[in-house]
């Protein structure tokens, strides 16, 4: 017996040419995109003093970029949806003044929603302001009703032969208006609960959209109850054009509605009977419905599996993960690949030699991203392997869910290889004749 070099159990390689691919695991509760700020500083400082012959380091995939994507894209939604409702509120009341007060409920409520996030040290992340970009319609809801009621009751006050003060006008139009606005708040407030019920992947991801919808709500009906009413004191009755009725969008939706109603009450047996066709008919079609909680990710970089047999050394695998690389490059939208074959064995999801992951990074094109992993799936079919196309976030978590890097997992189990290796056989023959499946 001799002491001898470990047998090398992989290999790696970065736009065709041989290199070393480090890999960088955080903290669960570290912020992934500071901390990417940090690598990054440390590896130009790192650049500085590099031996001859080794290039500067590159950065293959950053999951900060996938992060900062989405929250971007929430942010938008946010911002694009606050200017909507502004729209669409001043084209209703056409009033500056009642148009400012509703308003006012959106950024008190954000507010509120941050204090309350922070005093549970809760996080803001894209799911919590995707529930905020849902609710931000809503924000305004309980101080449109509250404006326009306590502005009706000033009008019909002025007329009156002894005019009430105006604190006692606001504070009873408010009250009157309080029960509905409540209960309404609430109703919409329990729709959300069942998302805290959701299990797995699903409750992780939505509870906290849930939780930032709920809190927001709930700040819009306190601003409702509280802010909304001292506003109208200080900026509605002092109004000059108090009483200048509904604007002209408003009196010609009024005078539709008021025809549409007409024809409805006497046709009101065939309304029904219509009204409970619409209903069967929608719940016909639920089974038909897509079953995915969740749509897939767009993450701007994608992940190639390449297996071969077995058994199949390491030189093989390098050749024709080197060839699988240079097709990637070839694909226009494709900026960078990178390759690692085989893992080590005290790696948590070591791999043999056989096995091959590329990471490829890509450019934004005119083709959808569905179109670029068809194009590579069918460059990728000369190779004598199996490729499985995906994306480094997707692919954790379906492996996380059934220890599989794939949407889909079937399992067979027994203890003669012969046996497993036919009844595998003969259902992968069976199983692509199904429409819709890839990387089989």
């Amino acid at each position: 017996v001799t002491f001898a070099p470990g047998v090398k159990r992989g290999d790696a390689s970065f736009k065709g040419k041989p290199a070393v691919i480090l890999s960088v695991q955080k903290q669960p509760t570290a912020d992934s995109v500071k901390l990417t700020r940090a690598v990054e500083q440390a590896l130009a400082e790192m650049g500085k003093s590099l031996p001859q012959g080794v290039d500067t380091p590159q950065f293959l995939f950053k999951q900060a970029n996938f992060i900062e994507a989405s929250v971007s894209n929430v942010e938008e939604a946010l911002r694009d949806g606050a200017i909507m409702v502004a729209v669409i509120l001043f084209l209703f009341l056409a009033n500056f003044r009642t148009t400012f007060i509703s308003l006012t409920a959106i950024p008190v409520s954000l507010l509120v929603t941050a204090l309350v996030f922070s005093y549970f040290g809760l996080s803001i992340n894209t799911m919590t302001l995707g529930g905020l970009a849902i609710a931000i319609g809503e924000l305004v809801d309980d101080a449109v009703v509250d404006v326009e009621n306590v502005l009706r009751r000033l009008r019909e006050n002025r007329i009156l032969p002894n005019p009430r003060s105006a604190l006692e006008v606001i504070a009873a139009a408010s009250k009157e208006v309080r029960s509905g606005v409540v209960y309404a708040t609430l109703i919409v407030v329990l729709v959300f609960i069942p998302l805290f019920a959701l299990p797995g992947i699903e409750g992780r991801l939505f509870t906290p959209l849930g939780v930032a919808y709920i809190v927001s709500i709930l700040a819009s009906m306190a601003v409702a109850m509280t802010i909304t009413p001292v506003l109208c004191y200080y900026l509605l009755p002092k109004m000059k054009h108090i009483d200048h009725g509904d604007s002209a969008l408003v009196r010609q939706l009024k005078a539709w509605d008021e025809r549409l109603l007409n024809w409805s009450f006497d046709r009101a047996r065939a309304l029904l009977i219509c009204a409970v066709a619409v209903v069967v008919v929608a719940l016909a079609s639920i089974p038909f419905f897509a079953k995915s909680f969740l749509p897939p990710f767009n993450e701007g970089t994608l992940t190639v599996n390449v297996v071969l047999n077995p058994g199949s050394s390491l030189a093989e695998s390098n050749q024709i993960g080197t060839q699988a690389e240079n097709i990637l490059l070839a694909v226009p939208e494709v900026t960078e690949v990178g390759r690692r074959t085989g893992r080590a064995r005290s790696e948590e999801r070591r791999e043999g030699v056989h096995y091959s992951e590329i990471e490829v990074d890509l450019k934004a094109s005119g083709r959808d991203r569905e179109a670029i992993i068809a194009d590579i799936r069918q460059r990728l079919a000369v190779l004598p392997a199996v490729v499985n196309v995906g994306q480094p976030i997707s692919h954790r978590l379906d492996h996380l869910l059934s220890g599989v890097r794939a949407q889909i997992a079937l399992k067979i189990f027994g203890d003669d290889l012969d046996t497993l290796r036919g009844l595998a056989g003969d259902l992968k023959e069976r199983l692509a004749k199904i429409p819709g499946i890839t990387d089989l």
